[in-house]
């Protein structure tokens, strides 16, 4: 459980390998709750009253290090071993089969390769094969 932050006696920390969305946890004492951070809403709490709740809310807003924000833009696209390699701006690579889409799973070598990115990134379009794949899609 790593920890991000420790202010005014509370440890915000989250779960290695978690789930989406993404949230962070928040303790003190034997009080816990859990956050969304896009959008930013109270998912469960467990002894901290309204007003340390708020308190909180406040301290997750004013402290950038606890918004976790992870690229949904595309720099660059391969294609390996039947996958689609999505290298995303923040180091990340997504590995897609090919096979989910249908006009893809049946183009040639020079089909697949014939691509350009939608707005600087955010999709993918194969003119020849009408196609067109939002990152954010494949994330989530």
């Amino acid at each position: 459980m790593p920890t991000i932050l420790r202010y005014d006696g509370y440890r915000f920390f989250f779960y290695s390998n978690d789930h989406y969305p993404i949230h962070i946890h928040v303790e003190k004492g034997n009080c816990t709750l859990k956050f969304n951070i896009t959008p930013l809403e109270l998912v469960s709490n467990y002894n901290f009253n309204n007003k340390e709740v708020k308190q909180i809310r406040e301290i997750i807003e004013n402290n950038e290090v606890l918004i976790i924000n992870k690229s949904q833009i595309a720099k660059d696209l391969s294609f390996r071993d039947g996958m689609i390699i999505v290298h995303l701006t923040d180091g990340r690579e997504l590995a897609v089969p090919i096979e989910w889409f249908v006009k893809l799973r049946s183009a040639s070598h020079e089909e697949l390769n014939n691509w350009r990115f939608i707005g600087d990134g955010i999709g993918i379009h194969w003119a020849s094969l009408d196609e067109d794949i939002l990152i954010e899609n494949l994330i989530v």
